[in-house]
């Protein structure tokens, strides 16, 4: 395992490098419950965290795994992989100890609540939210 769990302090938990995670890389793979959007509670951590993996089909973020809390970037370094499983792979080379992120924005496309939040990525492209824009 090339990561580990990190408290971030200003955004929550995070997950960090452990070694130098290469391009094109797996990192880790999503292991949630498969859900719909009406088996999602409104308020839950689920409704918060869920990953869109098809028309009304979401990942559900309750494995208790790492999969749960790699946070968000507009400058992201690793990207979601659909394929017989969902994973994150590198698309950057990844330092020890930097923070593992992908584009939660790249996962929502098409969902159809009203999700947002405030972005707390810090990078110089922030878009300031995450969602569906008002």
């Amino acid at each position: 395992m090339k990561y580990r769990i990190v408290d971030m302090q200003d955004k929550g938990y995070g997950v960090i490098a452990t070694e130098v995670i290469e391009v094109g890389e797996a990192i880790l793979e999503f292991t949630g419950p498969i859900l719909k959007w009406d088996d999602i509670e409104y308020g839950s951590y689920d409704d918060h965290h869920s990953l869109m993996i098809g028309p009304d089909q979401y990942q559900g973020s309750s494995s208790g795994g790492p999969d749960d809390i790699v946070n968000h970037s507009c400058d992201p370094n690793a990207e979601i992989i659909f394929s017989a499983k969902i994973f994150i792979q590198a698309i950057k080379q990844i330092a020890v100890g930097e923070e593992i992120t992908y584009d939660y924005e790249v996962a929502e496309k098409g969902r159809t609540s009203d999700y947002r939040m405030n972005c707390k990525c810090g990078a110089k492209n922030c878009r300031g939210t995450v969602g569906k824009k008002i």
